[in-house]
C-alpha cells in the first residue's frame, strides 16, 4: 500500500521509501523507515496530503506520497487522553 493510498484519520507506519527527487529532502525532515504517523489532511482535486509524527506535521505532493510504502496500523489507544 502507497502512502497516498491512505485516508484522513487512518494511522500508518512507513515499510519503504522508494527512489524520488525528494526522498533525501523526506530524510532531512525525519520521515524514514518504520516511522509510525496519522494522516491528518487531505486536499481535494489530488491535491497535497498531510501526516502528523512527533509533534511535527508535513505536507507532502501526492506524487511524493505515492513513493512511499506504507502499512496501515491500528491506532494508539487513548490518544487524546491527557
Amino acid at each position: 500500500m502507497r502512502l497516498n493510498e491512505l485516508l484522513v484519520g487512518e494511522y500508518g507506519r512507513i515499510k519503504a521509501i522508494h527512489a524520488c527527487e525528494f526522498s533525501s529532502r523526506l530524510n532531512e525532515f525525519g520521515v524514514m523507515e518504520e516511522l509510525s504517523f496519522e494522516v491528518t489532511l487531505s486536499a481535494p482535486f489530488n491535491g497535497p496530503m498531510a501526516i502528523h509524527f512527533n509533534n511535527t506535521t508535513l505536507s507532502i505532493r501526492r506524487e511524493d506520497a505515492a513513493a512511499i510504502e506504507v502499512e496501515k496500523v491500528v491506532p494508539p489507544p487513548f490518544e487524546n487522553f491527557q
